[in-house]
């Protein structure tokens, strides 16, 4: 069975649908040898993305974070 996919909110830029990929990264700290995930997460429609993230949910919360809209005052 395939893992649910997070839901991700559209590109905050170009309105493009954004993508979620994996990244197996070796790494090597004392003296042990392991593989970590490295989660992206961004846009091919207009190449904005978030990277270098090791939890999913750390990634999917930030892209889907969007700053408040200012209300203008004039």
């Amino acid at each position: 069975m395939k893992a649910k996919q997070p839901e991700l909110l559209p590109c905050p830029f170009c309105g493009g649908e954004a993508e979620l990929w994996v990244e197996f990264v070796p790494y090597h700290y004392e003296g042990e040898y392991d593989e970590k995930n490295l989660n992206h997460c961004g846009c091919p429609s207009c190449g904005v993305y978030f990277s270098m993230y090791w939890d999913e949910d750390e990634v999917v919360r930030d892209w889907n974070t969007r700053a408040e809209e200012q209300k203008d005052e004039n």
